[in-house]
């Protein structure tokens, strides 16, 4: 009996030295890890559905990007009308098993597994494939980093950016990317342009950021640098018409071309 009582004051003695350990972390560190303030991942997950138009499709791939507009859309029901597709698992074998049809029944998903390789994968197709096949149907969207680290989709469509994303337009297809009035592009993507705070709190430390950090830092690329270039790109290749960038840009069409 002795032994048992003994036993059992030893097994309180640990549970109290192990809660009170926890306890001290938190009250050491509460005023670093507090982030119920911070809106940043939630802000950016409306940043990217924003860039989506009505009825169109989202591929995104990376965890920011991925679960922020997963939590709006199955937790709070946001946007119904748009279809996330997670370029990460359609990278397995099980989502054309499990997914695809049941959840995406609207998507011609060309193979059975994505891969950025398609030579040696039975049944594999890259993101280049999933654009051709789907590009006349529905509004595209891409998340910049799915779509730029792919250069066979560069080659083969023009990628506008939409706010947080790149609306996707097949080259030479003049219905939009070919023709697109440039002044219209540059309103439509100076509205989606997001406006994120910067994180109140910082907890980056050693370079690593944290995930406000994160979203922050995308924003400010969006909503400056990725602009500014998509202008001199299309300045660039629109060179030979000396006039008409300027035109599109400003509305000035006052000038005589006799």
């Amino acid at each position: 009996l002795f032994a048992s009582d003994v036993r059992t004051s030893g097994e309180w003695l640990l549970a109290l030295a192990a809660t009170s350990a926890i306890a001290l972390q938190g009250a050491l560190h509460w005023e670093t890890c507090d982030r119920s303030t911070e809106w940043g991942v939630w802000e950016c997950g409306w940043a990217v559905l924003d860039s989506v138009p009505l009825g169109g499709v989202l591929m995104v791939k990376g965890d920011l990007n991925t679960n922020a507009v997963r939590y709006l859309t199955q937790c709070e029901g946001a946007r119904p009308n748009v279809a996330q597709l997670d370029l990460s698992h359609m990278s397995y074998p099980w989502f054309a098993a499990r997914q695809a049809e049941r959840h995406f029944p609207d998507i011609t998903f060309p193979g059975r597994r994505l891969t950025k390789h398609r030579a040696g994968v039975p049944g594999g197709y890259n993101l280049e494939h999933l654009l051709a096949a789907n590009i006349h149907a529905r509004p595209i969207v891409v998340n910049a980093g799915a779509a730029t680290s792919t250069p066979q989709v560069q080659e083969a469509f023009e990628l506008w950016p939409s706010g947080l994303a790149n609306r996707v337009a097949k080259r030479g297809d003049k219905s939009y990317a070919a023709h697109l009035p440039l002044r219209e592009w540059l309103r439509d993507y100076t509205l989606r342009a997001p406006r994120l705070a910067q994180p109140r709190k910082s907890r980056a430390k050693g370079g690593v950021q944290g995930w406000e950090e994160m979203a922050a830092a995308d924003a400010a690329l969006a909503g400056g640098e990725v602009g500014s270039r998509m202008v001199l790109q299309v300045a660039a290749s629109r060179s030979a018409r000396s006039d008409s960038t300027h035109e599109e840009l400003t509305g000035d069409a006052s000038k005589s071309h006799d």
